[in-house]
């Protein structure tokens, strides 16, 4: 939504109300890959995440029906936030839901009202969404949960990362 198009636009992290949140959110490329997950685990600890505080890494839940897809992701976001990844399909949400609770959830879309059901049952048990999409009319957002980021697939690291801050921003907000 528009809070990712302002973090793509200004490279830093702000609140709704444009009050500094946290460090400047870097683009991803290559040769500063480190420093692009450093900066992924200082905002979620600015957002009181205990688990990156602890030690213990966060949570995240990827449900794709495509496996090579979830797997990309899935090493993606290891890389950026040294963190444990479930990856599940679609139809076995309401069962990886009570799995919880996660930090967050990547969601494949399919552009139907269960994109929405889907959200919600994760998001119950903790979870801030993103969701991957290839559909190009749901780039600004998924009917009925306009305020989670949508990643267009394919998606970079850079791009996961932006929608993993945004999401975890509006989650500490709710």
């Amino acid at each position: 939504g528009s809070l990712s198009r302002r973090i793509c636009s200004h490279i830093s992290l702000f609140r709704f109300d444009n009050q500094r949140l946290g460090p400047p959110i870097v683009p991803c490329t290559m040769s500063n890959l480190n420093d692009v997950r450093a900066n992924c685990r200082i905002f979620a600890s600015t957002l009181g995440i205990k688990n990156l505080m602890d030690g213990s890494p966060y949570r995240f839940l990827v449900v794709e029906n495509e496996y090579l897809i979830a797997l990309d992701a899935s090493g993606q976001l290891t890389e950026l936030f040294g963190c444990d990844i479930q990856i599940g399909k679609l139809a076995d949400v309401p069962k990886l839901a009570e799995d919880g609770p996660w930090h967050v959830a990547l969601v494949d879309t399919e552009d139907t009202d269960a994109d929405a059901w889907r959200a919600s049952l994760l998001v119950a048990h903790g979870a801030a969404i993103v969701f991957l999409s290839a559909y190009s009319h749901l780039q600004n957002g998924v009917p009925g949960c306009p305020d989670w980021p949508v990643v267009m697939k394919p998606f970079s690291a850079e791009a996961l990362s932006l929608a993993v801050a945004a999401a975890l921003q509006r989650s500490a907000k709710a």
